[in-house]
């Protein structure tokens, strides 16, 4: 995350118009970022009244205090004294704004309390009145035993990454009713399974969708055709099913920007200049996103997701010069949006553009733009390895610990010299595997793998022609840096 910026703005007390110390008990001072209103009104919270489009600031008052502030701007942001919240280091509307407000006593008062607020390793004495004006950033909910909570229903919600689209020749399976669908939220829901044998899936996810159109504008960003929301659903379904749904995964986004590839492809330049408005809106989008979701479901494991770069491994050539660049850009901006929201709602981000960044595969197997894109299909989606990475930052983000289980067998207990033996058996979803053998004189060889997203594996060891006891044992490896080893097998090589 970029770094943050902190400014401390402090006002003592104030002076009235004729230049006097203001003594008026019964009104507050003049603070800069008050409303005249509520500046009357002792011991209210009130929102600021800033210019349309921003967003709104805390501010506190009391008679016998002052306010002593700190504005916590972040991104490329710093402090905009005339509008008393964060502004864009360049130029733009404010696109941030959090304030953490304490009181200090007016002419030397006795102060109720005292706090120390130390951020980002500045120590700020500051002295208040038991509350700060500023609400708190939602946590992210727990178990009593400190785990995530794994209730009846998975709700999966976005577009149609979380619908698991693939190509048209490759029809999707959004309700995972097959053990090897490959979208992320059957990954993740298989992964779930294991944990919670009757968790069930409830996926509202639709191809298209954006955030526009999950905001409840009645249509999506980029067509005006009505259509209706499915978050209204989501929340029905929520509150018809109260305290029953958690995890939910949200993956919203792609389409506010991916809409726009084909103009991309012609022309990189002309559709640069629009991504700070597609960017301004999808950050007031979000943000309604998730205070409904939150509403709804307030104990509830919410995990947003970021978009991953489906023009990852492609650069110029073959696509046109800039586009590898706009596309990195504009998607880390989106995604960094993400970051910054969530936390608000006490929702989790998992990372999917950075698990495929840091892909050490072939990163141009984990989507299919690379072989379609250049052919004039604008075939963007994840192919099943995508989805499989994809799933994996997922499983990783949620918290969520399943139990590691590995069991294996052999398909015979006696093979010729020079044949092959087979050694099969079953996992956890996805996961790696590690083969370890040893021969008759001692040499040991290691095979990795991985499980598929049923949990079944299967290597084929070949035997090599000196006679005696060869043994294999295969060990799982999950994301959580856990390892679970099968039994020691044995097999004679004759």
């Amino acid at each position: 995350m970029r770094q943050r910026v902190l400014a401390l703005q402090q006002w003592s007390t104030t002076r009235n118009a004729e230049g006097q110390r203001n003594r008026h008990y019964g009104n507050s001072s003049d603070f800069p970022n008050a409303d005249t209103d509520n500046e009357k009104r002792p011991l209210r919270h009130s929102r600021a009244r800033l210019r349309p489009g921003y967003p709104p600031c805390w501010t506190a008052t009391h008679r016998h205090f002052t306010i002593l502030c700190t504005s916590l701007c972040t991104g490329d942001l710093t402090p905009d004294s005339a509008l008393h919240g964060c502004a864009p280091a360049v130029k733009g509307e404010t696109i941030g704004c959090h304030r953490l407000c304490a009181l200090e006593p007016v002419n030397g008062g006795v102060s109720v309390t005292r706090r120390f607020l130390t951020l980002f390793g500045f120590s700020l004495a500051l002295f208040g009145a038991s509350f700060l004006a500023a609400p708190a950033r939602a946590s992210r909910p727990a178990a009593a035993d400190g785990n995530p909570p794994l209730r009846s229903t998975y709700l999966a919600l976005g577009d149609s990454f979380s619908y698991g689209y693939l190509i048209p020749e490759k029809p999707a399976d959004p309700t995972c009713a097959s053990q090897t669908a490959p979208g992320f939220v059957c990954v993740f829901y298989r992964y779930l399974k294991a944990i919670k044998s009757n968790v069930r899936l409830d996926n509202l996810s639709e191809p298209g969708a954006d955030s526009c159109e999950l905001a409840g504008t009645g249509h999506r960003c980029y067509d005006t055709t009505p259509r209706a929301n499915p978050m209204n659903a989501a929340a029905a379904f929520l509150q018809a099913h109260p305290g029953k749904v958690s995890p939910i995964t949200v993956t919203i986004g792609g389409n506010d920007l991916l809409a726009q590839l084909p103009q991309w492809i012609t022309n990189p330049g002309g559709t640069e200049a629009m991504v700070p408005a597609i960017l301004r809106r999808y950050r007031t989008n979000l943000d309604t996103i998730l205070s409904r979701l939150r509403t709804a479901a307030p104990t509830a494991e919410i995990i947003l997701t970021t978009q991953p770069n489906p023009l990852i491994g492609l650069g110029s050539p073959p696509l046109p010069p800039g586009l590898p660049a706009l596309g990195k850009g504009a998607l880390t901006s989106l995604n960094d949006i993400m970051k910054q929201e969530a936390p608000k709602y006490g929702a989790v981000i998992a990372d999917a553009y950075a698990a495929w960044s840091s892909y050490s595969g072939d990163k141009l197997k984990l989507d299919w733009a690379p072989t379609y894109l250049l052919q004039g299909r604008a075939e963007i989606h994840p192919t099943p390895l995508g989805y499989r990475v994809y799933g994996k930052a997922v499983i990783k983000a949620s918290g969520y610990l399943a139990t590691l289980r590995l069991k294996s067998h052999l398909s015979a207990t006696q093979v010729g010299a020079g044949g092959s033996e087979q050694i099969k058996g079953k996992t956890n979803p996805s996961v790696a595997l590690t083969l370890t053998s040893h021969d008759p004189t001692g040499s040991v060889s290691k095979v990795k793998g991985q499980a598929s997203v049923s949990g079944t594996f299967s290597f084929a060891l070949d035997a090599g022609t000196q006679p005696g006891t060869y043994t294999a044992r295969v060990c799982a490896h999950d994301n959580a840096g856990r390892t679970a080893c099968g039994a020691t097998l044995s097999f004679s090589v004759t």
